[in-house]
């Protein structure tokens, strides 16, 4: 197996291919800027997980279109079903 690095967006292009999804209509919740960097470059949407309040996200990356501070906040950015 090859190391990937986590930003780069190759790795988010290659989930989106065996999921059969379209960057837009997914969305990476993460707690890591760099897996907020890497899928955003992908064109998917993000949500960065700040779990801790003085947390600052890494200013190098594209922004998350979400912030959230739990998984419990899913809820309000997810459609419902």
């Amino acid at each position: 197996m090859r190391w990937h690095d986590p930003a780069s967006p190759g790795i988010y292009r290659h989930l989106l291919a065996q999921a059969g999804t379209e960057p837009p209509a997914a969305l990476l919740v993460s707690c890591n800027p760099f897996d907020i960097a890497g899928a955003g470059a992908a064109g998917m949407r993000t949500a960065w997980c700040k779990r801790q309040p003085d947390a600052l996200f890494d200013p190098r990356g594209p922004r998350p279109d979400y912030v959230i501070s739990s998984l419990s906040e899913l809820a309000s950015i997810l459609p419902a079903s």
